[in-house]
């Protein structure tokens, strides 16, 4: 008994020994832990750069890149050949010593692993947001080693919902779900010719494209005959509802052939005739004229 006593005694001396020079268990940082340190340091990065008069706002992260310097790409083929080998119940002695070699050249390496994050923030700019797409650069230690600007947009800031939508490719018309083929059609077509074009007409093109999502939301469809519609309606009434004597012709598109003889939507057009309540026979009629991107390009009282 005196001997249990003594070693529990000992043991405990020891516990209280460790627990006194601070000794203690870290457990390694896991790799979602990690990412949200990088995400962390990003943002922590623009904060402090831009300082307390700029209104910075994050946004989305993407997924990110990992570059690798040649020395850790060849350690990791190495152990994709052993791993396949153990699954072969191949023992390669050899082979083992190579990757013992190759991770002593890794060590010694001053070229470190990058990360590359990929981060969508906003910038308030007066009644406007500068929506931003940026890449920053960072070590093992996720300290921030560049950045750089990709693109950006200034959009109105009651459209911040819809570019989030338009940004990820989400539904518009029910927001919450993925987007569905008609959707996607929509997003193809007006996000196809932006790499084409200027940073104003860019701009100019995105925001009318959010404007259609708006629409689009509203009225449940992206069908062009309701978007163009619906257009007509906010141009002459600044509201999107029907009135009830108002008569639209069938919607007409012009086409244009090339030099190779490539045909091209060019335009729609159609006119719009309202009823006068107190004397019927009486009738204003307006004539649009909308671009292959539902763009209004004129409108005449005819």
């Amino acid at each position: 008994m005196n001997r249990l006593v003594s070693r529990f005694l000992l043991l405990s001396f020891l516990i209280a020994l460790i627990a006194s020079c601070g000794l203690h268990y870290t457990p390694p940082e896991t790799p979602e832990s990690f990412l949200n340190r990088r995400h962390n340091a990003c943002e922590a990065y623009m904060n402090k750069n831009l300082g307390d008069s700029i209104i910075y706002s994050s946004i989305a992260f993407g997924e990110t890149v990992v570059i690798k310097p040649a020395s850790y790409r060849s350690l990791d083929s190495l152990y994709l050949l052993k791993y396949s080998n153990e699954k072969k119940g191949v023992v390669d002695k050899e082979l083992d010593e190579i990757i013992e070699h190759q991770r002593m050249v890794v060590q010694n390496d001053t070229n470190k692993v990058i990360y590359k994050e990929f981060h969508v923030f906003s910038i308030k700019e007066g009644d406007s947001l500068r929506i931003v797409q940026s890449e920053f650069k960072l070590d093992q230690s996720a300290f921030v080693r560049d950045f750089k600007i990709l693109e950006s947009v200034l959009i109105p800031k009651k459209h911040n919902e819809r570019y989030k939508q338009y940004l990820f490719n989400e539904s518009f018309i029910y927001p919450g779900i993925i987007a569905t083929e008609e959707e996607e059609r929509f997003y193809n077509f007006y996000k196809t010719p932006l790499a084409e074009l200027s940073p104003l007409d860019k701009d100019n093109l995105i925001n009318h494209t959010l404007n259609l999502m708006e629409i689009g939301y509203k009225k449940k469809t992206v069908r062009v005959q309701d978007l163009l519609q619906n257009q007509a309606r906010f141009t002459l009434f600044k509201e999107y509802k029907a009135i009830y004597e108002e008569v639209f012709s069938e919607i007409f598109s012009k086409n244009t052939i090339d030099e190779v003889g490539k045909e091209t939507l060019d335009s729609y057009w159609f006119t719009y005739t309202l009823k006068d309540n107190d004397n019927p026979t009486k009738k204003t009629e307006y004539y649009f004229l909308f671009d292959a991107y539902l763009r209004l390009k004129t409108v005449t009282k005819l």
